[in-house]
């Protein structure tokens, strides 16, 4: 039996009122992963990279898998396995078929945890516009065709190159469908913006200027961002940081800041100002010269005031990501058991500040770290706990560290859940974090043992000394009511 989650407010925003009489179903198998979970995305959007998930279930003990998901338009869905991924188009009402080779996953041995492809072989059901074959071929001749001409198209900037290939690429099968022809004009339009054989003047009247913003478009989004990358920064002429300071560090106002960028002819249009905006929020937000709390007022009055639903959903999409893991945030859950086999979490050392430390057991480096990490934390007085997180995949590799360490601090073992493994974005081990008493973020990823762990260790300690000379001192000058008759 298939254990299926639906993701039904998801899903109602994936297709639209009218939707769910037009549902996609897509099947598959995957041998090699039966027993695993496999998720179905699809982008929220394209600025924020955020996507939303769909549907999970469970891959069969025949390899097998489906879903069935409502859609209203053209859509990239993204299929996960593990941290394997595949991405590909749907229409409504269409069928997919997704097969694959023996799927193989094993990062036991892997400090990197790398996004890789699964591989599949995608059946459409669409005879008449077969759209992940057009992309793949579209996508294939252009390739071949700029790796077989890079001096001529980004060294000599010679727009012949460019008018050939848009030859070659005109010359494949049109399907009459305005967003693949789209997704080509726009593919090109990137690259005649990165080799910089044309004014961004004419590519901005061509490609940009009175055209449809296509939001739910990968070749739209790239070019746009693409063409827009750090031009609230370096690329206007009308303005430079200076001038953006008092908008945002000053007023925190979002209406005068984008009364502000209209200064600049290309960002006259209200809808291409705010997306701009968007696209370069997060240079602003970690740029020194500008105030976070004061672009976080700005993006929560956008959220709140912005014409366009697809921009407001972008920003709060923008912040999230970046406000993730800064100090102050709360941590994301941590459940597994303990050596013994008893359940285990992150809450229940919230009275204690703690280092976690993610890692597995053959990692080297990280056995190293420990002792290391345990030496400082000896110094602070029983009031900074370790706390060592297995990803181990099996269950041996858990218990030979118990045996080695068990005695020493706690071990929270979370296997290969994928879940928590992404709810705390861990690529890399050994991966550091300090949590402070509330079960907040006080730095993330925690500097290594050898790159000044032990000097945010003092710092922690030194705020607890001086709460607690704060306390004494408070003690000492309280004086019950009749105390001075004794």
């Amino acid at each position: 039996m298939f254990r299926k989650l639906f993701l039904l407010p998801l899903l109602l925003i994936i297709a639209g009122a009218t939707g769910f009489s037009q549902n996609v179903i897509i099947t598959g198998n995957l041998p090699g992963a039966e027993g695993e979970t496999i998720s179905l995305y699809a982008y929220d959007d394209y600025v924020s990279g955020h996507m939303a998930l769909l549907q999970i279930d469970t891959i069969a003990v025949d390899a097998g898998f489906s879903f069935s998901v409502p859609v209203r338009q053209i859509r990239e869905f993204v299929v996960e396995c593990r941290f394997k991924k595949d991405y590909f188009f749907v229409l409504p009402k269409a069928s997919y078929v997704l097969e694959a080779d023996t799927f193989i996953f094993n990062d036991r041995y892997n400090y990197f945890l790398h996004e890789k492809n699964i591989g599949f072989r995608i059946h459409e059901d669409v005879a008449e516009w077969p759209i992940n074959a057009s992309v793949r071929d579209f996508s294939i001749a252009k390739s071949d065709y700029i790796a077989n001409h890079l001096k001529g198209i980004f060294r000599d900037r010679n727009s012949l190159f460019l008018d050939s290939l848009k030859v070659i690429t005109d010359s494949l099968p049109d399907f009459n469908s305005d967003y693949l022809n789209a997704f080509r004009d726009y593919s090109l339009a990137d690259v005649i913006t990165q080799s910089r054989s044309r004014k961004r003047a004419e590519i901005f009247e061509k490609f940009i200027d009175g055209q449809t913003i296509r939001y739910s478009n990968p070749a739209y989004m790239d070019f746009f961002k693409g063409f827009f990358d750090k031009f609230l920064l370096t690329g206007s002429k009308n303005y430079g940081q200076g001038v953006l300071k008092v908008p945002i560090n000053e007023n925190h106002d979002f209406q005068a800041l984008m009364d502000t960028l209209g200064r600049d002819s290309m960002l006259r249009n209200e809808k291409i100002r705010e997306l701009v905006f968007l696209c370069n929020f997060s240079e602003l937000y970690q740029h020194p010269l500008f105030n976070k709390e004061a672009l976080q007022m700005i993006a929560q009055q956008m959220i709140a005031q912005s014409d366009f639903p697809e921009h407001r959903l972008i920003m709060t999409n923008v912040l999230r990501k970046l406000q993730r893991f800064e100090p102050g945030q709360k941590a994301p859950e941590l459940n597994g058991f303990d050596c013994s086999g008893n359940p285990l979490s992150l809450s229940d050392f919230h009275s204690k500040y703690i280092v976690i430390a993610f890692l597995k057991n053959w990692c080297q480096k990280c056995l190293m770290d420990l002792g290391l990490i345990s030496k400082m934390i000896e110094k602070q007085e029983g009031r900074i706990k370790l706390l060592v997180v297995s990803a181990d995949q099996n269950d041996s590799d858990f218990k030979w560290l118990c045996s080695k360490y068990g005695e020493q601090y706690p071990l929270l073992y979370i296997g290969d859940d994928v879940s928590m493994i992404h709810d705390w974005a861990v690529h890399n081990y050994p991966l550091y974090a300090l949590i402070d008493t509330s079960g907040n973020i006080i730095q993330y990823p925690a500097k290594a043992p050898l790159q000044g762990m032990e000097a945010e260790l003092s710092k922690i300690m030194r705020v607890l000394n001086q709460k607690d000379r704060d306390e004494k001192a408070k003690k000492r000058e309280f004086r019950p009511e009749g105390f001075e008759k004794y």
